[in-house]
């Protein structure tokens, strides 16, 4: 068979999407030794890829990261190297639009894209277009991947009813799977922290990550515990509301960007409990990730985190006041070291080789029914 895979966003070490196609499509290539594979990406992207693998690099022209630039950069590709593919593996919820010969495997993420903007606001009806393009992907693919049950839920019944739609969890980067690794390189990082903080990793400018709750509530609980500090973990700027609330916080809060995978174990490692306060998400890596070291979570009650997390975690309703609640909760809990436990084994549900294996035996199950 030959297969298509996107990996535009291979060579994007900050992005989740790139996270995504890295280890979605390395883990493949370890996989499938019986088919032609061809990853479209750039030349970063490139570099990424095992030499000895029956993978072959088509070469794409990333300009920009729009969807419409993607889609737009992976067909002329396949026009100009003439590709006859069988199967074409989308990665990031949107395919180019392919001859009806080929089948299209897509891994949906999320469908909120739009619905958690203002009304009437640009970033609503870009969104709305992007929801109207991933739907149209999800309605011509044989086979479409979603990262959770709740993901699932989101797709019209009408599609779900008519698609083979199958869950397949994502993973996190392969070295929170050996320890004895990182503990190796933690020692000889110089990455100074805190004697005492909660750790938020993830996107700052992002609305539904809800970072200025977690920045209110931290300033309440600062106030009777000025021992404790807030440690920001991300790739980008706060936004003007952030920057206001961490002005507030002074020394108490901490921003730590373009951290290596590394480093933000060694966060996880050291920090009192991860919170994750997000009032939407499709799945939620960093949940597994702190759960692989050790740290406890506090999560916004949302059915994705209580799905993910396995219920290893302090929940709160959404409100600062409760998230409050559930800090002083964790710092007195006694039974801590049973959520993390909980959590140690929550977290080997989860892994890239198993969404690779899944996607390899839907590509022999194609194979078998042609």
């Amino acid at each position: 068979m030959r297969v298509g895979i996107d990996g535009y966003f291979m060579g994007d070490t900050n992005s989740a999407w790139g996270k995504t196609q890295r280890n979605v499509i390395l883990q493949l290539s370890d996989i499938d030794h019986d088919d032609e594979l061809f990853v479209f990406t750039d030349e970063e992207g490139a570099k990424y890829l095992p030499e000895n693998s029956n993978m072959r690099v088509v070469k794409v022209k990333r300009e920009k990261d729009s969807f419409i630039s993607r889609i737009r950069s992976i067909k002329e590709s396949i026009k100009r190297e003439k590709l006859n593919l069988d199967i074409y593996i989308e990665t990031v919820d949107i395919a180019p639009k392919l001859e009806d010969t080929v089948k299209i495997f897509s891994l949906q993420h999320d469908f909120s894209n739009g619905t958690m903007e203002r009304r009437f606001s640009v970033a609503r009806l870009k969104g709305k277009i992007y929801r109207f393009f991933q739907l149209s992907t999800v309605s011509k693919s044989d086979v479409v991947f979603c990262n959770s049950s709740f993901t699932k839920e989101q797709i019209p019944r009408t599609f779900n009813n008519k698609k083979r739609v199958l869950i397949s969890p994502l993973g996190c980067d392969p070295i929170y799977e050996n320890l004895p690794v990182l503990a190796e390189r933690f020692e000889s990082m110089s990455l100074k922290v805190p004697e005492k903080f909660f750790l938020f990793v993830g996107r700052l400018t992002v609305k539904h990550k809800n970072v200025p709750l977690l920045l209110k509530a931290f300033l309440i609980f600062s106030q009777k515990h000025p021992e404790y500090s807030i440690v920001l973990a991300s790739a980008e700027d706060p936004t003007e509301e952030e920057n206001k609330l961490i002005h507030l916080l002074g020394e108490r809060a901490r921003i730590f960007k373009g951290l290596s995978t590394e480093e933000i174990a060694f966060l996880y490692s050291k920090a009192t409990a991860f919170i994750f306060p997000s009032y939407y998400e499709g799945f939620g890596i960093p949940i597994i990730e702190a759960q692989h070291m050790g740290c406890p979570l506090i999560l916004n009650d949302i059915p994705v985190f209580r799905e993910v997390s396995g219920g290893a975690a302090i929940f709160f309703n959404g409100e600062p006041e409760d998230l409050v609640r559930a800090m002083e909760e964790i710092i007195h809990e006694e039974n801590k070291e049973d959520i993390i436990k909980k959590g140690k084994e929550n977290c080997k549900r989860y892994s890239w080789r198993n969404v690779a294996r899944q996607i390899y035996d839907e590509i022999r199950r194609g194979e078998n029914a042609s």
